[in-house]
């Protein structure tokens, strides 16, 4: 049995034990590598900022298993026209700071090449129209250990109630194939992919959407 619910806000102890959740979850993965210019010190920060920012104006959901009520897998979204890290009252909750610490390399990087490759790419593969009635998942993550159990699934079917309800559609991105065919299992399909260059090692961009 598990419990599916959205977090209005978060507790400290919350944010520690889905920063430990994130950790375990993206160990490896190229692109969370990018984001940070390789110094994964700051990985624990970067989580913990974007946990804050999506639970001050995104939606935040979690799955929650045991009597101990123990995270085993969470959803970050953002309504249409919002996005992670778009006001300065979410880069306030931390990501000043992480930003600050980053080379200018990277910096760099993050400001040019990697959001001008993803706008690009998302110009292309969708309009106008359907970019203002997108529903945005900056984040879907299951805890090692707690794979194939459903979890992901049952945090997209959250949203895509909603999705059904609005007229509006779900939107995301992933660095992996694999990824790739798990999202299209949920009912996703691919829209398309990008190679970002990356100092730390370029990787391919897939976007993928699920309408109602």
């Amino acid at each position: 049995m598990y419990n599916i619910k959205r977090l209005e806000s978060v507790t400290d102890a919350q944010v520690e034990e889905l920063t430990d959740l994130w950790v375990r979850a993206f160990a490896g993965d190229p692109h969370s590598k990018a984001l940070l210019g390789g110094d994964m010190s700051l990985q624990r920060d970067f989580c913990r900022a974007t946990i804050r920012a999506t639970a001050l104006e995104g939606e935040l959901y979690i799955i929650t298993v045991g009597q101990d009520e123990r995270i085993a897998s969470t959803a970050s979204w953002f309504r249409p026209g919002r996005g992670l890290f778009d006001s300065e009252e979410q880069r306030a909750l931390g990501y000043n700071e992480v930003f600050a610490k980053l080379s200018p390399q990277t910096q760099n990087w993050l400001k040019h090449t990697y959001s001008e490759t993803i706008i690009k790419l998302d110009k292309l593969v969708f309009t106008r129209e359907e970019v203002a009635r997108r529903w945005w998942c900056s984040n879907l993550a299951t805890d090692s250990g707690h794979e194939g159990k459903g979890y992901a699934t049952a945090l997209v079917e959250i949203m895509s109630k909603k999705v059904k309800e609005t007229g509006t559609l779900i939107g995301l991105t992933t660095s992996t194939e694999i990824n790739v065919h798990k999202y299209i299992s949920m009912g996703f399909h691919k829209r398309g992919s990008t190679l970002v260059r990356a100092p730390t090692g370029d990787f391919y961009e897939h976007i993928l959407s699920r309408e109602p």
